[in-house]
C-alpha cells in the first residue's frame, strides 16, 4: 500500500509543481487546483484508475516533509515548482537558515551565490536535518551552508514561507552564505569472518545508536596506523586476538543532529580479519551474531555500517 501511494505521491508532485498539462489540468495563480478534479484526472491513467479520495487522505497522513497545502477542497505543492506561480506568503525568516549541496556546486555558490535554477525557487530549511537530508539526495556527503537569513531580509531580500522546515526565495548572495562547519571523526572496524559467517555486535540501549549492530572497531588513536588500530580495538571490545587479511576500503556517512549531539561525518576503514586466539567475551556490546552476507540486511544495523555492505 505504502509503495502505491509513494508512486501516487511522485505524480501529484510532478504535476503540481512542474506539469499539470499532463492531465490537462490548470492551476490558479497560486498553484491550487481542486481535489475533485485532480482525482478525476488522474484515473485518466491506468496506473491510478482505482484511486479515491481516501488514497490522497492517505497520502497526506503519511507526507512527512509537508510537500502538500490543503484548503477549502482545494491542493497545491508547499514548494519545488519549476511553473511560475503567485507566491503571496511573504515572511520574516529565521535569523539563521540551511542549504544542503554538492562539493561541485559549492565550488560555484561561493563566488555566485545560490540561484534557483530550474527551480523558481531557492530552497532553504529551517533546521540542519532537514538541509542534510535534502543534500543527500544529491550526494552521499553533503555540503551544509549556513545562511545569514536576518541580514539578507533586512537588506531586502523576500522571503516565502514553503511549509513549517523549508522556506523561499529568488536568490541568495554568496555575502550571507558561509560554510558549516561538520566534525569529522576516523575510525576503523573488523569484518570477522568463521568460514562463511561474519561477526556482528548489538550497541547497548544507553549509547548511541542504542541497539544497532555494527561492526567491531573504534577511533585510530594519535600513532597508530590503522591495522594497529583495529587489532587493538578488537582485543578490548571482544578480548580476541586477530590477523588482518587486507584492506577493504573506507566508507563515509553523515550522521544529522541528535539530541546533544550535532551532526557528524564519520570515516570507516574497514579491514577484512579472523580470529588466531581466544574466545570472543563482550566488554562493551550486548549481544553478537553470526550471520551469512546475506543475513546482514536483516539486522538492524547502524547507518554508516550499512556503507559496508557494498564492499563485501
Amino acid at each position: 500500500m505504502k509503495t502505491t501511494l509513494n508512486k501516487l505521491g511522485r505524480e501529484i508532485s510532478y504535476i503540481l509543481r512542474h506539469n499539470p498539462k499532463k492531465y490537462d489540468l490548470s492551476l490558479d495563480e497560486e498553484g491550487y487546483v481542486l481535489i475533485d478534479e485532480l482525482i478525476l484526472k488522474l484515473k485518466s491513467n491506468e496506473k491510478f484508475n482505482g484511486i479515491s479520495k481516501d488514497d490522497l487522505i492517505a497520502l497526506l497522513n503519511i507526507d512527512n516533509n509537508k510537500r502538500y497545502v490543503v484548503k477549502n477542497n482545494m491542493i497545491k505543492a508547499s514548494y519545488g515548482h519549476s511553473i511560475s506561480i503567485n507566491k503571496n506568503d511573504v515572511v520574516i525568516p529565521p535569523d539563521i537558515l540551511y542549504h544542503g549541496t554538492t562539493k561541485e556546486a559549492y565550488s560555484s555558490i561561493v563566488n555566485n551565490g545560490i540561484n534557483s535554477m530550474k527551480r523558481g525557487y531557492v530552497h532553504l530549511a529551517s533546521n540542519i536535518n532537514e538541509a542534510i537530508r535534502v543534500g543527500k539526495r544529491r550526494t552521499n556527503i553533503p555540503y551544509i551552508l549556513e545562511i545569514d537569513a536576518k541580514r539578507a531580509y533586512l537588506d531586502g531580500v523576500i522571503f516565502y514561507k514553503g511549509n513549517d522546515e523549508i522556506y523561499l526565495t529568488k536568490y541568495i548572495d554568496e555575502k550571507y552564505i558561509s560554510l558549516y562547519e561538520i566534525k569529522e571523526v576516523f575510525v576503523v572496524c573488523a569484518v570477522i569472518y568463521d568460514n562463511d559467517k561474519i561477526l556482528c555486535v548489538k550497541r547497548p540501549a544507553n549509547k548511541s545508536l542504542p541497539l544497532c549492530y555494527e561492526f567491531p572497531g573504534g577511533k585510530i588513536e594519535k600513532g597508530e596506523t590503522k591495522e594497529d588500530a583495529v587489532i587493538r580495538e578488537i582485543k578490548e571490545e571482544l578480548l580476541v586476538d586477530i590477523e588482518v587479511d587486507n584492506y577493504l576500503g573506507c566508507v563515509s556517512y553523515m550522521y544529522e543532529e541528535r539530541v546533544n549531539t550535532k551532526p557528524f561525518i564519520v570515516h570507516l576503514n574497514v579491514f577484512k580479519a579472523h580470529i588466531v586466539s581466544g574466545d570472543v567475551t563482550l566488554t562493551e556490546h550486548v549481544d553478537i551474531k553470526y550471520v551469512t552476507k546475506k543475513e546482514l540486511v536483516k539486522l538492524p544495523f547502524a547507518k554508516a555500517d550499512i556503507e559496508i555492505f557494498k564492499l563485501l
